[in-house]
């Protein structure tokens, strides 16, 4: 039986959720496959993983753009990049990690961050492994870090022409690279009773739904002045907001829902069922994460973006808004006027939802992973 290993590093939640999918999915085929799935953080040394994790959680999660974004800029460059990547990656040059990956032995590693890809990188240089490697880039533009790794690499997934460019522009071979998208859940495929939700959660479905993210699955508290804004205006629409793991913003959000005596929104902490309420949402208030904004392109939901924190959300909001994806709401300003101008106008978004479905990268994602996946292994589709 051939083996699988899936890694990831849990720095947010995109990372790991996408090599959950992958994991999933691959265990539904009739294909049968020995699947292991790990968390590259769970073997590295203890204190820099502690450290490292911090400094991500609050230079990218908590909001500081300006200083991540300087950082993240800095190090795009081969030159820059390549003293701190060898450094970072010796958080996970562990004993424990070795002896994990290559007892297990597998015949194909998909990664889900270019940590991982780079420590099965190393293992193939030394001869420990001799494994075929799949990097899924999980956001929309490609860091100089994800192409470290490009000579041990079978293939890279991206999710747009304008990113399979810019990779072969800094010496990625254009056969290496496959413009499959990101490969999400097969639960958004899935169809919904629409009206029986709506009545579960007390919407008539005769307003505009809004679905709003307050930060991911790690929450934000700098949604909250978005969410306020909204409040205060008391636009006819109804709303649903998501604080996350959080529960700190949530008790903040709901107190402040109170306080406007606003009885169109409902407040909930971390969720399992996006996909059932992303499709009864009109459109989706979010912070522009890979995962978030691929689920909202897979189910055609217009969105508003807000707090791109620089770096790699950076890259996802130019692609949104260039293609005609996305509304600008990086700033008040901007969100206000454009989240009136939905209200008064639904034409806007139904344009938004025709440039949405004629965007054919990502429908079929995770369906040409595992066809790859199958090719590389030489076994049966």
């Amino acid at each position: 039986m051939k083996k699988i290993l899936i890694v990831y590093a849990t720095y947010g939640t995109g990372h790991r959720a996408i090599a959950k999918y992958v994991e999933e999915y691959f265990k539904n085929q009739k294909e049968e496959y020995e699947i292991k799935n790990i968390d590259l953080l769970s073997y590295s040394i203890p204190l820099m993983n502690k450290v490292s994790t911090s400094i991500s959680n609050k230079l990218i999660l908590s909001g500081n753009p300006f200083l991540w974004g300087i950082i993240y800029k800095y190090f795009d460059h081969k030159v820059t990049s390549f003293g701190s990547y060898r450094l970072i990656s010796k958080i996970f040059d562990t004993e424990k990690l070795k002896k994990e990956i290559i007892g297990f032995n597998p015949d194909l590693v998909i990664s889900t961050h270019f940590f991982a890809s780079s420590a099965i990188s190393r293992y193939k240089r030394k001869g420990y492994l001799n494994s075929k490697l799949i990097t899924v880039i999980t956001d929309y533009e490609s860091h100089e870090f994800w192409l470290k790794s490009k000579i041990s690499e079978d293939a890279l997934i991206v999710s747009s022409k304008e990113e399979k460019k810019e990779m072969q522009k800094k010496g990625i071979p254009g056969e290496k690279i496959k413009i499959y998208g990101i490969p999400i859940s097969d639960r958004f495929k899935e169809e919904c009773n629409n009206k029986a939700i709506l009545k579960q959660y007390g919407f008539s479905g005769e307003k505009p739904l809004f679905l709003f993210f307050g930060g991911g699955g790690c929450g934000s508290k700098t949604s909250l002045p978005y969410l306020k804004m909204l409040l205060k205006l008391n636009l006819n629409i109804d709303l649903i907001y998501v604080a996350g793991a959080d529960k700190k913003l949530k008790i903040k959000a709901q107190k402040m829902v109170q306080k406007y005596n606003n009885d169109r929104t409902r407040v909930f902490g971390f969720v399992n069922n996006v996909p059932e309420l992303m499709n009864i949402s009109d459109a989706v208030i979010t912070k522009p994460g890979g995962i978030t904004v691929t689920e909202c392109l897979s189910l055609n939901k217009p969105m508003i973006l807000i707090n791109k924190t620089a770096g790699h959300e950076r890259g996802n909001f130019k692609y949104l808004t260039k293609n005609g994806f996305a509304l600008n709401g990086s700033t008040k300003r901007k969100f206000k006027r454009n989240i009136i101008g939905i209200t008064k106008n639904e034409k806007i978004l139904n344009k938004i939802k025709v440039k949405i479905s004629k965007n054919a990268q990502g429908k079929e994602a995770m369906e040409k992973l595992y066809r790859l996946s199958c090719e590389l292994l030489n076994c049966k589709k």
